[in-house]
């Protein structure tokens, strides 16, 4: 049905945002946990 094809559209695009906020989530812990090993 339309509705469902909108539905998974909806459930796809909160699923990318979620995946890049990860990313960006770990990637921000990484920088992090290099930059206090260098200080070290």
């Amino acid at each position: 049905s339309h509705i469902h094809d909108v539905l998974d559209h909806r459930l796809m695009d909160i699923q990318d945002a979620m995946e890049k906020e990860m990313e960006e989530i770990t990637l921000a812990d990484v920088i992090k946990e290099a930059r206090e090993k260098v200080n070290i």
